[in-house]
Order: structure tokens, then C-alpha cells, then sequence
């Protein structure tokens, strides 16, 4: 049986993360979701978001 990736965020000020394994709808409606909050808590602007989280994906310590 194939494990579900997980998205991890410990408080609304925090980045997500996206932790590796298999994207379900679910997962990827959870991701939505907290990477939105932390957008408006953090009032970032919309031509920002996508950089700020590919950014975030490619930090090495995520991959450890």
C-alpha cells in the first residue's frame, strides 16, 4: 500500500511543508489550504506566493 504525503504546518505564521509520497486530491486540498492561510496571515502579495513556497520546497531540509 502506496503512504499519502503529508502537509505539516505547526502555527499560520509557519511555512507549510509538503512531505513526499503519493499526492491524493486530499492532500492537494490540504496544501491549497494551508499555504492560503499562511499567505493572508502573513499579507503576502499574490505575485510573491509562488515564490515563496518553490523557495520553500527546495530547502534541502526538507528532504531529510
Amino acid at each position: 500500500m502506496v503512504k499519502s504525503a503529508v502537509v505539516k504546518q505547526s502555527a499560520p505564521s509557519k511555512l507549510p511543508r509538503l512531505l513526499a509520497d503519493k499526492l491524493t486530491p486530499e492532500v492537494t486540498c490540504d496544501w491549497n489550504n494551508v499555504c492560503s492561510t499562511y499567505f493572508i496571515y502573513k499579507e503576502v502579495e499574490t505575485k510573491n506566493q509562488v515564490k515563496i513556497i518553490t523557495f520553500w520546497m527546495l530547502d534541502l531540509c526538507l528532504y531529510t
